[in-house]
Parts: structure tokens; C-alpha cells; sequence
């Protein structure tokens, strides 16, 4: 296998989510970029500050989190929403139902869209509004985790070149 052909096919992960399967593809780095600004243009400043003050292998911990995001005005957590939003409708490319022995079934073309747009299920266009909150969220951590390689971006790369 070429390593295009090994590139081509790592941009893409299937995840069990919802009694269903989902196909996602790496989101670009300007979908992922949008969606970080838009979250930090409406994080409290001490938030931001508390973050980069850590340590970058420590998380924050939960309740410092938790009160951090009290300060975050209803505004501003459907702002992020849609961000997140947007980060799945650009990842998801397919679906399909379980098969009978496991796995996937065969896969349908989906293209998600942001709630507002016009959508049409004949045609395999659906309004992100039409899953559930928790389905959706678990796709955007996997576009997320995909993104990064599961913060293993670098090493993956170097793993398509031939050793020297």
C-alpha cells in the first residue's frame, strides 16, 4: 500500500454510537481552529489563564471546571454548541445500521447540516437537530480525538515514512 494510500485511510475512523454506525473523517484544521476561538472568545478570562497556566499533561481539575463555566453566559454555551455542531456535521460522513453478525452494515451517505438548513433525508442530507444531544457529542469527541490522532498526530505521520 502506497503511503497516500495509508494517509487516505487513516483521515477516517467508524465509531458505534446511538444504535448506529457512524463514518467520520479527520475535520480540517480551520473547522478545528474555529471552534477553539469561538470557545476561548467566550471563556472567562481567569479561565484561559487558569489553562495556560497548567501544566499542558494536567487537566484542569473538575470542580475548578465546573465554577469556570458558571461564569460562561447561556450565550456563550450555545455559542460553543454550534461550534461543536459544526465540527460533527463536517466529520460525518456515512451511517449505517448494525449488521446481524456485528459491525457495520452497509453504509448510506449522510451529509449533517447545521440547524436552520435546509435538510432532506430522501436525498441523505439530515439537520444536526435531529439527533440526540448525547449521540452528538460522542461524535464530536471522536472528529475531536481523530483530529489530534488521540494527541498522537506526530508519531502517526512518521509512521507512513519508510525507516532509514
Amino acid at each position: 500500500m502506497s503511503i497516500a494510500q495509508r494517509l487516505a485511510a487513516a483521515r477516517y475512523t467508524e465509531i458505534e454510537v446511538g444504535g448506529g454506525w457512524w463514518k467520520l473523517q479527520r475535520p480540517s484544521a480551520a473547522d478545528v481552529a474555529r471552534q477553539g476561538v469561538a470557545t476561548l472568545g467566550v471563556m472567562p478570562q481567569e479561565a484561559t489563564a487558569a489553562a495556560a497556566s497548567q501544566d499542558s499533561d494536567q487537566a484542569l481539575p473538575v470542580a475548578g471546571v465546573q465554577a469556570l463555566l458558571r461564569k460562561v453566559s447561556p450565550e456563550g454555551v450555545a455559542r460553543i454548541c454550534q461550534e461543536q455542531d459544526g465540527i460533527v456535521c463536517a466529520a460525518v460522513v456515512a451511517a449505517a445500521d448494525p449488521a446481524p453478525g456485528g459491525g457495520p452494515g452497509p453504509w448510506e451517505q449522510l451529509r449533517l447540516v447545521l440547524a436552520g438548513r435546509k435538510d432532506n433525508p430522501a436525498k441523505g442530507v439530515l439537520s444536526i437537530t435531529a439527533l440526540p444531544h448525547p449521540v452528538r457529542l460522542r461524535l464530536y469527541e471522536a472528529a475531536m480525538a481523530l483530529a489530534s490522532d488521540g494527541g498522537q498526530a506526530e508519531e502517526t505521520a512518521a509512521s507512513f515514512r519508510d525507516p532509514a
